[in-house]
């Protein structure tokens, strides 16, 4: 196997190259399962297929004088479409020869056997054209979206030149059916991508939600018992969150729940210092009574020029600020709190969010 294969194509991938030995391997075993499926698939349709045609010749479906078609070729088909699905299934050929060779030959091999077997079971006449509906679907769950448009493209010319050569189109009902059929292998595999995609972004969201609730409940006891350490802490869970969210859009969604699960007063902002999340500690000092934008609705006029401050210095130089501020609770007291805010970066260093924590140190 060579590692300088480029799986950018499989499973919607559109970022950055895999580069790591260790993740390589594992995506090269992904890909090998997928075909290994894919090649199942392949056997059990056919199957299917058979079991099919078999009962519309016995019904007499076929009819001479209205669908044409040839038994022996068409029972080929199948016999060689079946032991090329059990092949890819039984042997695995991705471990013995070039991975992406092995899935692009399965994916020509598609377009050969249905184009043949329409071909032995009557053309445009054909009930198994929802062939290219299930093949461009199985197409839109392994490869990414510029193969499953080729993809479209490529069946629909291989059908439209199959019907014209066979001469089976003729009135002007026929060719507004055929243009639907078309279309809709286009809109099967546009709607198949699409699904395919969006599944793969919430697996990841998952799996980061879950490393993060992981590492979250390691750090919440060191956060409650020791406030000498929050900016430590704080700076080891910016590290974390950005290290597994680097293949991610950061958004206030990914951290709800995590931030709600820290006892201290939280809140996040987006990269031009508008407020857009508080956590359940933010409700329950203010009930509810300040959305956080304005800071003279809670800050004492006292403390607020050099909050305002901090905050504009902090939007305009991009470093992290704390400092001590009083704050008017939900009841009207005013307590002392320990600010701290952060800024989370993307991989090209630009601000997207930032993280705000108070706690309150009163007495």
């Amino acid at each position: 196997m060579s590692q300088q294969e480029d799986y950018s194509s499989f499973f919607g991938r559109d970022d950055k190259p895999i580069e790591s030995e260790p993740e390589l391997e594992a995506y090269r075993e992904r890909i090998i399962a997928s075909e290994r499926t894919a090649g199942g698939i392949r056997g059990l349709i056919v199957i299917l297929n058979a079991i099919a045609y078999f009962l519309l010749v016995q019904t007499g479906f076929f009819q001479p004088e209205q669908i044409e078609h040839h038994p022996l070729l068409a029972y080929i088909v199948l016999g060689l479409s079946f032991l090329h699905g059990a092949y890819i299934y039984l042997s695995r050929p991705g471990e013995q020869y070039p991975v992406m060779f092995v899935s692009y030959f399965g994916y020509v091999a598609d377009i050969v056997f249905i184009t043949l077997w329409l071909y032995a079971t009557g053309g445009y006449g054909s009930p198994f054209f929802v062939l290219w509906y299930a093949s461009i679907v199985l197409t839109a769950f392994r490869f990414n979206w510029r193969i499953v448009w080729a993809t479209s493209l490529i069946y629909v010319v291989s059908y439209v030149s199959l019907v014209l050569v066979l001469s089976q189109v003729h009135t002007s009902a026929q060719i507004t059916e055929l243009l639907l059929r078309c279309a809709y292998i286009v809109g099967s595999g546009f709607i198949a991508s699409l699904i395919s995609r969006e599944t793969l972004v919430q697996t990841r969201e998952k799996l980061e939600m879950k490393n993060m609730a992981r590492s979250l409940l390691l750090t919440q006891r060191e956060l409650e018992e020791n406030k000498e350490q929050l900016e430590e802490l704080t700076r080891l869970l910016e590290a974390r969150v950005t290290e597994r969210t680097k293949d991610l859009d950061v958004s206030t969604r990914n951290f709800s729940m995590l931030l709600d699960s820290i006892h201290l007063i939280t809140w996040t902002t987006n990269s031009g210092g508008k407020v857009n999340y508080f956590n359940k500690e933010w409700e329950r000092f203010f009930r509810g009574t300040i959305d956080g934008n304005n800071l003279s609705d809670f800050v004492h006029p006292e403390d607020l020029p050099g909050m305002k401050q901090k905050w504009l210095g902090v939007l305009e130089n991009g470093q992290e600020a704390g400092g001590e501020f009083r704050w008017k609770r939900h009841d009207g007291e005013w307590r002392r709190m320990l600010v701290n805010i952060i800024c989370l970066r993307n991989d090209h260093n630009q601000i997207v969010m930032w993280i705000g924590t108070a706690t309150d140190i009163t007495g």
